[in-house]
């Protein structure tokens, strides 16, 4: 499927370089054929299971570019992480450092004041990465992903729609996913509702509840789960649940339970990705036969193998 060349560092990583390749497009598809990763938290980490999603995801589209696109502190220009070296490595993954302030350039964000606004937030990095997510898929078009997943098939077939959250409490969309062309209007509405909407103490101020506002208002329904049953709505899907986010967040630990995992893997048999929930599960080992476990052997057996022989944590 693809080879890991020990020492091969991409021709396209550079720190602060211009995404010029991010405009890479196949001529038979108006959709450019990128995935998006960011990483925000500033300190030039990289987890297994962070590596883990980027790897999956190059797996399943080896003719697509696959960016992990990372927000780094000045004063740490570099990530440390082995995994860096290992997902360089893949000969369609690119690694950036980028600057926020660039990144907006040419949206509808590019004069708002972001590092003022962010900077009274308990939730910078979260924040951050809400904006950045809009910015990227509406400049260069494709796919933006949340790196707490591992990517279980080929996203091709998709195109310009988000996913709803499952919907045992309440009726909402995620932004862990968004797929859509170049300057789509959709992203052009969202960003320009950030600005007013933005509640610095407000977790998902700009991120799925912003989101829901623009998908009710561009559909002109009265519940994300109406959109969803009527299937119409103006250059804009949202996608049932069970195609991306098939278990609950509640139900975080069945990825982790090996007496759970075929009952895991019923439940994602229509999904595109497993999605962990990272914000719970971070600090849980994914014991051999657990479902998370068996995804990672499979798709993305370089981060997987690494992971549980060098640092012993999965």
């Amino acid at each position: 499927l693809y080879a890991v060349h020990s020492g091969l560092v991409h021709p396209n990583y550079e720190n602060g370089g211009d995404i010029v390749f991010l405009e890479t497009t196949d001529p038979r598809k108006s959709q450019p054929r990128n995935i998006f990763f960011l990483e925000t938290s500033g300190r030039g980490n990289l987890t297994g299971r962070m590596s883990c999603a980027v790897e999956s995801a190059a797996l399943h589209h080896p003719e697509w570019t696959v960016s992990l696109l990372t927000a780094v502190n000045s004063e740490k220009p570099g990530g440390r992480s082995p995994f860096f070296d290992l997902l360089r490595g893949i000969p369609n993954v690119d690694i950036r450092s980028i600057k926020p302030s660039e990144v907006l350039e040419g949206t509808p964000l590019s004069s708002w004041n972001f590092s003022g606004a962010l900077r009274s937030s308990p939730y910078r990095a979260v924040h951050l990465a809400d904006v950045l997510r809009l910015a990227v898929v509406y400049k260069y078009g494709g796919v933006y992903l949340d790196l707490d997943i591992v990517v279980l098939r080929s996203l091709e077939d998709l195109h310009n729609c988000v996913s709803q959250t499952p919907t045992q409490e309440q009726d909402m969309t995620a932004n862990g996913f968004l797929i859509f062309d170049r300057h789509h209007p959709f992203l052009e509405d969202c960003m320009h509702r950030v600005p007013p909407r933005y509640k610095p103490q407000q977790w998902a101020s700009i991120g799925p509840t912003l989101l829901k506002e623009a998908i009710l208002s561009r559909c002109k329904a009265k519940s994300i789960r109406e959109v969803v049953l009527n299937g119409s709505c103006p250059g804009v899907r949202v996608l049932p649940f069970n195609l991306f986010l098939p278990l609950y967040y509640k139900e975080w630990k069945d990825f982790f339970d090996p007496s759970k995992s075929a009952q895991v893997w019923r439940a994602s048999k229509d999904s595109y990705v497993m999605h962990v929930y990272n914000g719970l599960s971070s600090k849980t080992p994914a014991p051999p036969g657990s479902a998370y476990a068996q995804a990672a052997r499979k798709y993305c057996p370089h981060s997987w193998n690494y992971s549980t022989t060098t640092l012993g944590f999965f």
